[in-house]
């Protein structure tokens, strides 16, 4: 009766476990093939949002207001001191961007009073926390004007007349992960 047994038990012989193995071993290799590349497009999708929110949005803002400048009171590598009546209100606005060496990246602007005293900061906005403009030694704002009414805009280096600038290169440097990103906008001061 036992020998009758054996022969009636049916089980996996060795081979037939060695090829569900290898099946085995050969999903579980594409598996993590496919979990690799969601965590790389993951990491992409991470610095191209953190490149649109330290980079992208600051540029846009700054290149519309730039562009709706009245008056320059000063404009230096890291930081621009300048005027707006963003409302048509003819009530005057002061815009102060600055990269510090601490690397932020801040826009304030205050209403003016009709002497042009600030009254009120109205906005108070650090855009990046990771610039490194000044640490790169890399200037956050470059000057260009008319500086001998020829009709050809030059670069303006040096210490900057603030009267001179009609054109503003504005370059923002974030760091991510250890590394540099950079993009950079132009703003033609139409209301000068």
């Amino acid at each position: 009766m036992v020998a009758r047994r054996l022969k009636d038990d049916r089980g996996f012989s060795l081979t037939e476990l060695i090829v569900v193995l290898v099946l085995l071993a050969v999903v579980l290799a594409i598996s993590y093939g496919g979990l690799i590349a969601t965590y790389r497009a993951r990491d992409v999708s991470d610095r191209h949002a953190f490149v649109a929110t330290e980079i992208g949005n600051p540029l846009a803002t700054f290149e519309k207001m730039l562009t709706q400048a009245t008056y320059v009171d000063a404009a230096g590598p890291y930081s621009i001191t300048f005027r707006t009546d963003r409302d048509n209100d003819n009530v005057q606005e002061r815009n102060i961007i600055e990269a510090t060496s601490a690397g932020t990246l801040r826009h304030r602007v205050w209403l003016l009073n009709s002497f042009g005293n600030p009254t009120s900061l109205t906005y108070d906005a650090t855009w990046s926390e990771n610039n490194v403009n000044v640490a790169r030694s890399r200037p956050l704002f470059q000057y260009s004007g008319d500086t001998d009414d020829d009709g050809v805009m030059e670069p303006l280096a040096g210490v900057v007349n603030p009267q001179e600038v009609q054109f503003v290169d504005v370059v923002i440097v974030v760091q991510y992960d250890g590394r540099d990103f950079s993009d950079e906008r132009s703003a033609f001061m139409r209301n000068r």
